[in-house]
């Protein structure tokens, strides 16, 4: 059990990694005539970043170890 709590907290920590350089380093969206720049990345990255780390805590906690 150990070393499977060590293995999820080793993925969720991936994924925000991932979030984090994605919204770091990602181009903005750039629009209007005024150019106005929305970091696109940033804001959508969160959320997939907590449905990412939901997944793996649940796939988690209903797969039986053998």
């Amino acid at each position: 059990m150990k070393e499977k709590n060590v293995w999820i907290a080793i993925s969720i920590v991936g994924i925000w990694a991932a979030v984090a350089i994605a919204s770091i380093f990602s181009p903005d969206l750039v629009t209007g005539t005024n150019p106005d720049h929305f970091p696109i990345a940033a804001a959508v990255g969160p959320i997939f970043g907590a449905f990412a780390s939901f997944a793996v805590a649940f796939v988690a906690l209903v797969t039986k170890e053998k």
